[in-house]
Order: C-alpha cells, then structure tokens, then sequence
C-alpha cells in the first residue's frame, strides 16, 4: 500500500445499517424493480467513499455512518425518479397520432409554437387571440 493511503472498510454495525437502508428504499415504489443486493452495494459504495471524510474527533461513526446512508439513499430516490420522469414525458416527433377525423398525422405536424415554448419554459406576456 503506498505510503500515507489507508483501507476504509465496513463492519458489521455499517453492514447492518446499509442492509435496513436497503429495505426501506425496496418499499418504494421507484426501486420496486432493483433487487436488495444491488441497492445494498450502491449505498456501501457511496459509504466507503465518504468514510475517509470521517474524523472520530468530532463524533462517534454510527451517526455519521446514518447521515450518509441517509443522504445517499436520497440522492437515489431523487436520480430515479428523475429516470422515470423523464422516460414518460419522453416521445418520438416521429409518432403517428390520431386527430379528430380519425386520420393519423405525425406528431411533429400537430406540435405547435405554443408547446415548443411551453417545453422551453417561456410564457407569452399576454394570451393568443
């Protein structure tokens, strides 16, 4: 090992901790499709790299370890929410849609200037007449 670089490892307090984490993100319904295991690692993963932030002079590690589960496990939640989100919302220009006489038109031919802009975030100051 060179020289000034030390291992962080996990015992089984951290483990444990890890593994409830696990299981209440489980529950929700955006991490209904991931296995335990693979939450378990994603969280150990995040833990490791934090522990060398730790520093037993400010504090003991259980609360330290809970605080970066719990921060971690958020910033899971948020990124597959956002996943989902955006794979809803996501649609080809391309798609045939149906109008009101029944004819399908690409998407791209009924998409208008008033969605563009609505996509953009920009709002007209006064309504189209």
């Amino acid at each position: 090992m060179p020289e000034g670089q030390s291992y962080v490892t996990l015992d089984d307090a951290d483990r444990d901790c890890i593994r409830r984490k696990a299981r209440q993100l489980v529950r929700r319904s955006c991490f209904r499709v991931w296995e335990p295991e693979d939450l378990e690692q994603a969280l150990a993963l995040c833990l490791l790299q934090r522990l060398r932030a730790f520093d037993p002079a400010k504090g003991p590690r259980g609360p330290f370890v809970v605080l970066v589960l719990t921060r971690c496990a958020a910033n899971l939640v948020r990124d597959q929410q956002v996943r989902q989100r955006r794979h809803r919302r996501t649609r080809s220009l391309q798609a045939p849609v149906a109008t009101g006489d029944g004819m399908p038109v690409l998407l791209s031919e009924v998409v208008g200037q008033r969605e563009l802009d609505s996509r953009r975030g920009h709002w007209p100051r006064s309504p189209e007449k």
